[in-house]
């Protein structure tokens, strides 16, 4: 957890164990991936699915396959689908960190990254549903966690009217949330309704850091142009392309929302000629 690999694999050394064989592929990916050694990072992910596929976090690593090499992921969706179905019933799931509606959220993820989007519509749904129950469970009047994939399952599942009252709700709790203000911004920027999306992307962009920032830079920046603000959003681009170092390896995320950026500052370009 603190990004001492070299030490843990060390510690592990020699053991053979299930447990210490599952630790040291998971830092052998982790530490890779870091380091911009893309090949060991995948190959370290592919023998944890080899290896253990009745682990709880069965799902996590394939999704994650999905997102990077989807074609050899599209044909465990069978085992993966074995695996939430499983492990959603499953009495010992919450001491292993999950919730059902966890496993569901990592397979409508998959679905979405191999192409299948009327299947991850419905899983999105059944993903709604799921938090919607572990909702329920808190004392809190507007619970937080719970919400957090709950209202993006919501819009993904085409429910939008619900996401946005849910959104309404939220941010009224929680206004500083980057999430909720995050992704509210994208329903109403789907509905057609820029210049009222248009303060919640700046209150994301403002409370987001990372690859959060990056991804709420992009969509204030979209919405500028929506607008008619073309150098407004060239200045929001170029800003965020100057102060953020690009990574070691096109293997992450980070690389990708850079990417979307550039593109979209092409795109700023272009209609500031037009």
């Amino acid at each position: 957890d603190r990004g001492e690999f070299d030490r843990a694999l060390a510690l592990l050394k020699g053991l053979e164990t299930p447990e210490a064989r599952k630790l040291r592929l998971e830092t052998r990916r982790e530490k890779d991936r870091l380091s911009g050694d893309a090949a060991d990072s995948l190959a370290a992910l592919r023998e944890l699915i080899r290896s253990f596929p009745d682990d709880a976090e069965y799902s996590d690593w394939v999704e994650e396959l999905a997102e990077r090499d989807k074609e050899s992921a599209r044909p465990l969706e069978p085992s993966l689908r074995r695996s939430v179905e499983r492990w959603g019933s499953d009495p010992g799931l919450g001491a292993a960190g999950y919730d059902p509606g966890d496993l569901l959220y990592n397979l409508a993820s998959f679905l979405d990254d191999i192409g299948e989007t009327k299947a991850a519509k419905e899983v999105w749904s059944r993903v709604a549903d799921a938090y919607a129950a572990q909702a329920a469970k808190s004392p809190l009047a507007v619970p937080r966690a719970a919400n957090f994939g709950r209202a993006e399952a919501l819009m993904k599942a085409g429910r939008s009217a619900e996401a946005e009252a849910l959104y309404r709700k939220l941010l009224a709790a929680y206004p500083d949330e980057f999430t909720f203000n995050y992704d509210y911004a994208w329903v109403l920027l789907d509905r057609g309704e820029a210049a009222r999306a248009y303060p919640y992307a700046v209150k994301a962009a403002e409370s987001g850091y990372g690859d959060n920032w990056l991804r709420a830079v992009r969509l204030k920046a979209e919405i500028e142009l929506k607008l008619g603000r073309a150098s407004d959003a060239a200045r929001t681009i170029d800003s965020a392309l100057a102060e953020t170092v690009p990574p070691k390896t096109t293997e992450v995320r980070t690389d990708r929302y850079l990417e979307e950026l550039r593109a979209l500052r092409r795109k700023v370009a272009d209609a500031a000629k037009g």
